[in-house]
């Protein structure tokens, strides 16, 4: 059992450093951005807004790895649902007719929101192995 909370603590550390390199693709799409054109304002909150989540699902991750709570661990996936909407929500920026930022920066919003999207989804997983681990069953979706 403790070789698998030590392997659950290597997971969560890997997705720590998965939001890293995140975070630096994020300020070079940025800097790019701001040669070519002012970003939309829109879209900007929404990845900060992902951003914000996908470091609070980390560290929720985390403290449920530590703690072995199924039920904290299990507040994880209700937590997703508001990257998803979010995720959803870039989606319909950038199918806009409105978007004047060109391809480069849609790519860099869809890339970056996907990213995100991922690095939320292993926390969700993370959560879901803490619930089996304790339990011994699967949590329902």
């Amino acid at each position: 059992m403790c070789d698998s909370t030590h392997r659950s603590a290597n997971r969560s550390r890997r997705y720590r450093t998965q939001l890293c390199q995140t975070r630096q693709h994020r300020r070079r799409a940025d800097r790019e951005q701001q040669h070519h054109s002012h970003a939309a304002a829109d879209h900007r909150l929404a990845q900060n807004a992902e951003g914000t989540i996908a470091v609070d699902l980390g560290n929720s991750a985390q403290e449920v790895v530590l703690a072995r709570d199924p039920e904290q661990a299990a507040r994880i996936s209700r937590d997703d649902d508001a990257m998803d909407d979010l995720h959803k929500h870039l989606f319909t920026v950038l199918m806009d007719k409105e978007w004047k930022h060109g391809m480069a920066a849609a790519v860099d919003v869809t890339l970056l929101g996907r990213f995100y999207e991922r690095f939320a989804d292993h926390a969700v997983e993370t959560g879901r192995r803490v619930v089996f681990q304790v339990t011994g069953e699967t949590p329902d979706d």
